[in-house]
């Protein structure tokens, strides 16, 4: 994820993919653009990125940000359009206490 809003050091990521499926650049890029959308609507200054497989949990996830990222309140285009290529792939989007939760489909 080399375009962050908040430089390279505001995510950092931890964990193992177990998804190679044809859309993984789109994936990675939905990823990206959530957690940009995680930093610019919550307020925060990093974010964390947990993989686990099929399953990435961005957090902390803000009562700011959780909306936005949800899909409740359209106030970032990267996140409206990340959400629909998830989806679109096969996969879903859950808020889960402080993480939004995105899991790709195996």
């Amino acid at each position: 994820m080399n375009y962050v809003y908040g430089g390279a050091d505001a995510v950092h990521t931890a964990g193992l993919s177990a998804s190679d499926g044809a859309n993984t650049i789109s994936f990675e890029r939905s990823l990206a653009a959530f957690a940009r959308a995680a930093l610019r609507h919550g307020g925060l200054t990093k974010v964390r990125m947990e993989v686990r497989g099929a399953e990435i949990a961005i957090f902390p996830t803000t009562p700011e940000s959780a909306p936005v990222l949800g899909g409740e309140q359209l106030r970032d285009l990267g996140a409206a359009v990340a959400r629909h290529v998830i989806e679109a792939g096969g996969g879903s989007l859950a808020l889960e206490r402080e993480a939004f939760v995105v899991r790709l489909p195996e």
